[in-house]
């Protein structure tokens, strides 16, 4: 009888511990699913940025929603004489920050277009 308790607390026990580890294990997954949806969010934003860029745009700041709860804000950051900007643009033609979040994480992606020495 005693020996029947012991084995049946041991098993218990076991599952217990298997269990917290699978829940603790569940918990990063989905907060590398989130953080993955938000570094592709912001990657949109540089995308959209891009885009504005290569059409001669003037906008220099944006953002938009994605299908799954997801968002994103970009900044562009272009040379212009006697303007400071975030990307401090003296070195570069231009700079793009993009910010994207899955709540509650959030990613950010940057990208610089640098000037050729003797331009």
């Amino acid at each position: 009888m005693y020996f029947a308790l012991v084995v049946l607390t041991l098993i218990v026990g076991a599952s217990l511990a298997l269990s917290t580890v699978l829940i603790s294990q569940i918990r990063i997954v989905r907060g590398m699913e989130r953080s993955v949806a938000a570094f592709y969010a912001a990657d949109t934003g540089i995308e959209h940025a891009l885009s504005i860029i290569m059409g001669g745009g003037t906008i220099t700041e944006g953002g938009g929603n994605l299908e799954n709860q997801t968002n994103y804000t970009y900044l562009i950051g272009l040379v212009t004489p006697g303007i400071v900007n975030p990307c401090e643009a003296r070195y570069f033609h231009y700079c793009i920050t993009s910010t994207g979040i899955h709540s509650p994480v959030g990613g950010i992606v940057e990208v610089r277009r640098v000037i050729k020495a003797g331009n």
